[in-house]
């Protein structure tokens, strides 16, 4: 060693204190303040699921059957009817009244008529000549295909109906008319077949059966029980008649259909 520092003249100190290369630092990180990019808004249609809609088949429409045909269709089973006779030109009048007598009552007809009340299509007449007038009033009533002229009875107004029900099988029903019909608002029911006690019984369920029962000798309570009975066969023997509502005078000979409608 003393050799060495002989040689090349290096003294201890200057070995020893030979500074440690001091490490490179690191060069400090840049901050960079970058914006963010914008999200992208999508508007997408929210997805709406299809949905089936079912489609109800509505109630078929009734089919109305010409007051005349009506009226022979409730002879065929004995139903008693007002004399009637169906006027399609002016020179049926004579025959009609001829038939009916006078005073009568001219009533217009037509498919498309549901009110023939709200359209001033009923008159009564008593004479030959007020029938021709009354004829062509009528007949320019908007519909009007013909007139049915009908002898004028005096009594009790009854409503009777029927009507086929897919549970239930047919329906008659009864009930009183009129201003009774109005003021009292009630109708009995029952199930055919049924005999004359059960049609008995329906006019006793009648809140306006008093109106009935008082009548006594102005009203034939057996008729209108017959008529009920005769009523209930003629909707089972007539099954294309899906409804029937019927007005029956009733006094005390007995009880007539005086309107009807069948509905098919």
């Amino acid at each position: 060693m003393a050799i060495m520092k002989r040689l090349f003249g290096i003294k201890k100190s200057k070995i020893a204190s030979k500074p440690t290369p001091k490490p490179k630092s690191k060069p400090k990180a840049k901050i960079t303040h970058k914006t963010a990019p914008k999200a992208k808004i999508v508007h997408k249609k929210p997805s709406i699921p299809s949905v089936k809609v079912e489609v109800k088949q509505a109630a078929p429409i009734l089919e109305g059957i010409p007051d005349d045909k009506a009226f022979e269709m409730l002879k065929t089973s004995h139903v008693p009817v007002v004399p009637f006779f169906s006027i399609k030109k002016e020179s049926d009048i004579k025959e009609a009244l001829k038939k009916v007598g006078t005073p009568a009552i001219l009533k217009v007809y037509g498919a498309k008529i549901a009110n023939r009340t709200e359209v001033g299509g009923v008159v009564s007449v008593s004479s030959e000549a007020e029938a021709t007038e009354a004829f062509k009033k009528l007949m320019k009533i908007k519909g009007a295909e013909k007139v049915i002229a009908q002898k004028v009875l005096t009594g009790i107004e009854m409503i009777l109906g029927t009507k086929s029900d897919q549970q239930f099988g047919t329906i008659v029903s009864v009930g009183l008319g009129g201003a009774y019909k109005e003021i009292i608002k009630d109708v009995a029911f029952r199930v055919v077949p049924f005999s004359d006690s059960d049609a008995e019984a329906m006019l006793k369920e009648l809140k306006g059966f008093e109106v009935i029962a008082s009548a006594g000798n102005k009203i034939n309570v057996q008729s209108l029980k017959d008529n009920l009975v005769k009523l209930g066969k003629f909707a089972v023997e007539n099954k294309q008649i899906k409804s029937s509502t019927i007005l029956f005078f009733c006094n005390s000979d007995g009880c007539w259909a005086s309107d009807v409608v069948l509905s098919k």
